[in-house]
C-alpha cells in the first residue's frame, strides 16, 4: 500500500489577528478548503487581539520582537519536519534570510510570498538582475503572488516575469442584495487609516471648499478610521466650522452600518495601493465610488458603472469632482443599478480557490519523486 504523503501550508501574516476581519476570514476559509484536500494549515500572526476569531489553541504567534531571533525559526523547523512536503507562505514582510533557511534545512520545502503592496519601482538595474538571479537559485521566493495587475507589473520590473502569479483580492459577498432606490447623493463616506498618504487632509480641505466656495452645506462626510492624526483632523474641522459637515466615527472593526447609511464612497489615496478592499466593500453595499486613479485601485472599479476617477488629488480637484458627481443625479442613480456588475470575480471563494490551486500544484511538484496523494485521488475518481 502506497504511503500517503503528509503535507502542510505554513502561513505568516504581518497583520494582527482580530484587527481587520478580512485577515481572519480569508485564512480560516483557506484552512477549511485545505482540510478538504488533506492538507494541514498553520497560521502564524504577529499578534492576536481580543477580537481574534481563531481558537486559543491555534494562536501561533510570531512577534515583531521575536523576528530577529532564531528560536521561532527552530520551532517552526521542528514542526515542518513532521511533514513530507511544506509550503511556507509569507504575507508582507518577513526576514528573507530566515525563511530561506527554513526552505534550505529540509527537502520538499517551497517559499511563496504574496505582495500586498506596490512600493517603488526605482531599484537600480543591477539590483533587479541580482534578485532575478537569486530567485532562480531558489534563494528568494519561488512564486510571488501579486494581488493586482499593478503589483504584478511592479514585481516583473524588479524580478523579471519568472514565477509571477496574479490572484486578485476578494471579499465575502452577500447571498442577496437589497434593491437600490433612487435618491439624491448627499452623504459621502471615507473608510481607512487616518494617514496623510491616504489623502485624508485633502479630503477635509475639499469639504471646506464645498462649504465655502460651492456653498454646498447639504453634502456631509463621515470618516471611519483611526490613526495618530485623528485629533489634528478634528481640530481642523472645529477651527473651520465644519462640525455640522464632517463626522468622525473612529476605528470600527465592522464598518458595515456606515456603508448602509451612506450614498457614495470617496477614496482619495495619494500613494499607489495594491488592491484595496474599500472599493469592493462599497460596491457590495451598492455604493458608487469616487476614487484615486492610481495603482491597483482602478482594477476594483468599473469606470462609469460602479464609480468615477477623481479629476485629481488636490483639495480643489476633489471638491470639483464631488460637486459634479452629486449634481448628476441621472449618472448616480444609473450607478446604483450597475455598481455590483462583475463583483462575482472579487469573491473570497474565487480568491481562496486560486490559492488552493497554487498550493496543490506546488505540493504536487514537491512530491514528484513520490507520487502525490492528490494524483491518486483524481485517478480513483475517474474509475
Amino acid at each position: 500500500m502506497e504511503k500517503i504523503q503528509k503535507t502542510a501550508v505554513f502561513s505568516f501574516y504581518n497583520t494582527p489577528s482580530g484587527r481587520f476581519s478580512w485577515w481572519d476570514s480569508f485564512p480560516q476559509l483557506l484552512t477549511q478548503k485545505l482540510e478538504d484536500k488533506n492538507v494541514d494549515h498553520f497560521c502564524f500572526y504577529r499578534e492576536f487581539t481580543e477580537e481574534s476569531t481563531h481558537p486559543k489553541d491555534e494562536q501561533f504567534t510570531i512577534t515583531t520582537d521575536g523576528l530577529p531571533h532564531y528560536s521561532w525559526l527552530l520551532n517552526i523547523h521542528r514542526l515542518s519536519r513532521t511533514y513530507d512536503s511544506v509550503i511556507f507562505h509569507t504575507h508582507s514582510f518577513y526576514p528573507p534570510l530566515k525563511i530561506w533557511i527554513l526552505t534550505l534545512l529540509s527537502k520538499n520545502r517551497v517559499w511563496i510570498t504574496t505582495e500586498h503592496r506596490i512600493g517603488s519601482t526605482s531599484a537600480p538595474t543591477w539590483k533587479m538582475k541580482l534578485r532575478a538571479f537569486l530567485r532562480k537559485l531558489k534563494l528568494m521566493p519561488k512564486t510571488i503572488v501579486c494581488v493586482s495587475n499593478a503589483v504584478a507589473e511592479r514585481n516583473t520590473q524588479l524580478y523579471g516575469d519568472f514565477g509571477i502569479v496574479r490572484i486578485h483580492n476578494g471579499i465575502c459577498l452577500p447571498e442577496t442584495y437589497r434593491k437600490p432606490r433612487k435618491r439624491i447623493p448627499k452623504k459621502a463616506l471615507y473608510v481607512g487609516r487616518l494617514d496623510k498618504k491616504k489623502g485624508i487632509w485633502n479630503l477635509l480641505k475639499a469639504f471646506r471648499l464645498l462649504h465655502t466656495h460651492y456653498k454646498r452645506n447639504d453634502i456631509k462626510l463621515c470618516v471611519v478610521g483611526g490613526g495618530g492624526i485623528l485629533n489634528d483632523l478634528k481640530a481642523y474641522v472645529r477651527d473651520n466650522d465644519l462640525n455640522d459637515i464632517v463626522e468622525f466615527a473612529g476605528y470600527q472593526p465592522d464598518p458595515e452600518p456606515f456603508y448602509s447609511d451612506s450614498d457614495f464612497v470617496i477614496i482619495p489615496t495619494i500613494v499607489k495601493e495594491a488592491c484595496p478592499l474599500v472599493a469592493l466593500e462599497a460596491r457590495c453595499h451598492g455604493l458608487p465610488v469616487l476614487y484615486s486613479n492610481k495603482g491597483g485601485l482602478p482594477e476594483t472599479v468599473v469606470e462609469g458603472k460602479s464609480g468615477m476617477p477623481l479629476s485629481g488629488l488636490s483639495a480643489e480637484n476633489i471638491a470639483e469632482s464631488v460637486n459634479w458627481f452629486v449634481n448628476d443625479e441621472r449618472l448616480y442613480n444609473s450607478m446604483l443599478e450597475s455598481c455590483r456588475d462583475g463583483l462575482e470575480y472579487f469573491s473570497i471563494d474565487r480568491m481562496t480557490d486560486d490559492y488552493i490551486e497554487l498550493y496543490l500544484r506546488n505540493l504536487k511538484t514537491n512530491n514528484s519523486k513520490t507520487r502525490s496523494p492528490f494524483i491518486k485521488e483524481e485517478k480513483q475518481q475517474k474509475r
